[in-house]
């Protein structure tokens, strides 16, 4: 049997443990107790990849760890959105183009913006605060090339407005195999890459050096750009899905190419001309069957 002596020394040992026990819990070590430093790396780790993002489903990453406190979201997320490389994917298929951002495809053949299909992100995504991008253009056959043309000319209006981009890369895919190069009417097509500026650091893939460095020379100085750029996605939002009107728009993006203000204006004033009649026309016509549908419900 246990004296009391040695009961009361047990208990007393107990009560001593129970003590320090509390003051270690009191002095735990935690996550923040971390340099920052430290933690940097630790969501660098968990957060970055090399390659450029494609869709949620093509990486490897923890965003989860975003979702632990309101602190680390504010620490973590410019290292998820600020350090690595976004995609889009530009291209066409059964006569259509489509552009493709974070896993999800529009076809563009309406007036929907390609800044718009970004619906599926991380904790805290925020197309704004995105500094890096991989642009992949590739082109199926010549048909095509001025459809894509009009594409890249929105792209290019949306990601003018974002400010202070890092990095931009830019890759042109041909569909002609047996060529090194695209032809000149083909690497134009990325021409209104011109409207971004101040970017810090470009690179561009298959197209001919010399043109390669006018794009840089404009992309990464800091004059003025080119407004009829963004009167072209204007002109595009309001009256794009109007039929008819392909060779209209060619003729307007060709005007921004040109910096021919005279040509645009005149190509606006013919896609508005046909717009307002094909309005008109589907206005006379929207009431048609409400005699016969009141008729039917008799």
């Amino acid at each position: 049997m246990t004296s009391p002596r040695e009961a009361l020394k047990l208990e007393t040992i107990t009560k001593e443990e129970e003590l320090q026990i509390n003051s270690d819990i009191g002095k735990r070590f935690t996550f923040f107790d971390l340099p920052p430093e430290i933690r940097l790396m630790i969501y660098r780790l968990l957060l970055r990849q090399s390659k450029p993002i494609k869709s949620p489903k093509s990486v490897r990453l923890s965003p989860s760890i975003l979702r632990t406190c309101r602190r680390i979201l504010n620490e973590a997320r410019p290292v998820l959105l600020r350090e690595n490389i976004w995609e889009f994917m530009i291209w066409e298929k059964s006569g259509q183009i489509r552009c493709s951002f974070m896993g999800t495809t529009c076809i563009q053949h309406h007036d929907r913006q390609c800044y718009e299909i970004h619906i599926h992100g991380p904790p805290g995504f925020d197309l704004r605060s995105l500094k890096r991008f991989h642009i992949l253009v590739k082109t199926q056959n010549d048909d095509t090339v001025s459809k894509i043309r009009r594409a890249l000319t929105r792209l290019c209006g949306m990601l003018s407005g974002l400010r202070n981009l890092h990095y931009v890369s830019v890759s042109l895919r041909n569909h002609h195999p047996y060529d090194d190069m695209v032809t000149r009417e083909h690497y134009t097509i990325l021409e209104n890459f011109t409207l971004l500026r101040r970017v810090r650091r470009v690179e561009f893939n298959g197209v001919p050096p010399a043109y390669a460095k006018y794009l840089t020379d404009k992309m990464t100085g800091s004059e003025p750009s080119d407004r009829l750029t963004i009167m072209y996605g204007i002109l595009h939002s309001y009256a794009g899905h109007i039929k008819n009107c392909d060779h209209l728009f060619q003729k307007a993006n060709r005007a921004v190419e040109e910096t021919n203000v005279d040509m645009f204006k005149d190509a606006r004033k013919e896609i508005l001309e046909r717009a307002t009649r094909h309005i008109a026309n589907l206005f006379d016509h929207l009431f048609d069957y409400d005699a016969r549908q009141e008729h039917d419900s008799k």
